[in-house]
């Protein structure tokens, strides 16, 4: 299930090409597979362990994080409802570079989230990193509003970059790599 969404975009402008029509899928393990990026739904309510009292890094609600935080890594299968944040200038899995609204109306389906990751994270990413996605030797990640936190008012999008098997100290922002 841990696919880069590099290696699936490739894939689905293939598939695309030949279909002429849009990928979709469900919120089942393929999801990741489709898209190729790992997404993570955002769990309203829970007590899963975060990596914080190995990192030294500070355990905060996943509805508290903001675009500049680095944060520890988490599982793309599982609902995430906190996660480790610690200093930037510390060795971390993740940074935060984009949140976006997702619109309001019925829950919106994974189909939706992995267009609005195209539409909006990826973009976003050239904007933060300083070149553009499909060039750069870094990936992102995502959490999404699960359809329990849907009804509670989710309707966060997180984008987050990060390099694949390697610890960041450092920010992200103008890496350009």
């Amino acid at each position: 299930m841990r696919s880069t969404i590099r290696t699936t975009m490739a894939a689905l402008g293939a598939v695309a090409a030949l279909s002429l029509s849009a990928c979709s899928d469900d919120s089942d393990d393929a999801s990741s597979e489709s898209t190729g990026g790992e997404q993570t739904e955002a769990a309203d309510a829970g007590d899963e362990e975060t990596d914080a009292e190995q990192t030294g890094g500070e355990e905060s609600d996943v509805f508290d994080i903001e675009v500049g935080n680095c944060i520890g890594d988490f599982q793309a299968d599982e609902e995430v409802s906190n996660v480790n944040v610690v200093p930037c200038d510390e060795p971390h899995d993740q940074e935060v570079y984009a949140i976006f609204e997702v619109p309001d109306g019925e829950f919106p389906g994974e189909d939706a989230f992995e267009t609005q990751v195209q539409e909006d994270c990826i973009p976003e990413f050239e904007t933060f990193v300083g070149m553009a996605w499909q060039e750069s030797s870094l990936d992102i990640k995502w959490l999404q509003p699960t359809e329990e936190s849907w009804g509670q008012g989710d309707r966060e999008l997180v984008c987050t970059v990060y390099e694949e098997g390697v610890p960041t100290t450092g920010t992200l922002e103008g890496a350009q790599r």
